[in-house]
């Protein structure tokens, strides 16, 4: 599938509010006057209007009369499969948004303003363009899961198969562990949950699945058959999860820069998942990919940078390419996508992708030593947000 160029868009938007949805026309067509902005006033207008010609992208309103955004967007769903649909929604509509998931592919809160949509819009269309390179393809094509390691899933059953043990316990073990972590929410993310890509913590999951279900899931897992990796790669495969697992536990200290509680809990999710890629490449490149770790290291190159060099790609676009695949949340495929360079899809505050860059960078700064080169924090973030290079020791300090 081909995406529009960002520059050229053309945008639908639906809301039963004339000054509302007229503003919106006005303000984006000012700041983006290549994009072809056209209006409905209700979902049947706007379905009419898809009848007769294609969108790139919609943009509806979640409450509005006789067909809510929900039932619209269940629509162009059907009739206009390949246009991308924002949905503008207040916290006052949480029922509503529950019948929204799986129509939408982003969610903005109310009230937004019109910078806000373009970003959203943007960021959806950098991610797309991203998961269209043709070397991130193929080195994702054939891998059709992450590495499996035992250990942690039979963990997870005996736990589960604990009659004591609740919800708490289970994601709090599944948190320590990125594969069961990564294997779950792709599960809970399935069209047969029906949770359309908008599952992003642990227990948000496990309320989706249920423990009964989790402890069949493990028991499916531990069937299955193992890598066949040398013990050096499993080692390298180890050292990557550790990693996450790390990068997860400096986000908590984080905390105090958190003016959003559900960043804390997407961060949580992002920081186990956002190396996994690099397991894609131990699985295809084996030996070759246990060099380029070496060389990073030797010569101080950051090993995303060396992965584009030797591969055309590296493993955020590999991890995230991937996670889409699985219908995985627009906000943790753009995590994982841009944890290297977060002034792609950073906003002027904190976001969990200028977060997880953080958290990535601390969790590597506060290791003795690495297998390879992690590169540094980047500068214009740290502008931005008056970051000092060593301010993973100085959040250190403050939680001790």
């Amino acid at each position: 599938m081909q995406y529009a160029d960002p520059e050229t868009l053309k945008i639908l938007l639906v809301d039963d509010e004339p000054k509302i949805v007229n503003g919106l026309e006005r303000n984006i067509g000012m700041m983006e006057a290549d994009w072809e902005i056209e209006v409905a006033y209700s979902g049947a207008e706007g379905l009419e209007m898809l009848a007769r010609e294609s969108f790139d992208v919609i943009v509806s309103d979640l409450r509005m009369p006789e067909m809510n955004g929900a039932q619209f967007l269940e629509k162009a769903k059907v009739s206009a499969p390949a246009t991308l649909r924002f949905i503008l929604t207040g916290y006052a509509d949480q029922d509503l948004m529950v019948r929204a998931t799986g129509v939408a592919h982003r969610y903005l809160i109310k009230p937004c303003d019109s910078r806000e949509v373009i970003d959203a819009i943007r960021q959806v269309y950098e991610s797309r363009s991203l998961m269209l390179d043709s070397d991130i393809i193929r080195f994702v094509t054939e891998t059709n899961e992450l590495h499996i390691n035992n250990q942690p899933l039979q963990d997870l059953l005996e736990l589960t198969n604990d009659t004591d043990c609740d919800t708490d316990d289970v994601a709090n073990m599944i948190e320590s562990q990125p594969t069961v972590h990564a294997s779950i929410l792709h599960v809970s993310n399935s069209a047969f949950f029906g949770a359309g890509g908008q599952i992003e913590t642990m227990r948000e999951a496990l309320h989706i699945l249920g423990l009964e279900f989790v402890s069949s899931l493990a028991s499916f897992e531990l069937a299955r058959r193992e890598m066949n990796l040398p013990p050096h790669l499993h080692a390298m495969a180890g050292t990557v999860l550790k990693h996450c697992v790390e990068t997860s536990q400096f986000a908590l200290q984080m905390k105090p820069l958190i003016e959003n509680p559900q960043f804390l809990s997407t961060l949580s999710s992002l920081s186990l998942l956002h190396d996994l890629g690099k397991l894609v490449f131990l699985m295809r490149q084996g030996d070759d990919y246990a060099r380029l770790w070496k060389e990073s290291a030797e010569q101080n190159v950051p090993l995303w940078k060396m992965e584009r060099e030797a591969y055309g790609c590296d493993h955020a676009g590999i991890g995230a390419y991937l996670f889409a695949l699985w219908g995985l949340p627009e906000a943790l495929v753009q995590g994982v996508a841009w944890h290297h360079q977060p002034t792609k899809a950073m906003k002027d505050r904190l976001c969990p992708v200028s977060l997880l860059h953080m958290a990535n960078y601390g969790a590597h700064k506060t290791r003795e030593q690495s297998a390879y080169c992690s590169g540094e924090l980047d500068a214009e973030l740290a502008q931005r947000f008056s970051l000092s290079p060593d301010f993973h020791n100085e959040l250190k300090r403050q939680s001790a």
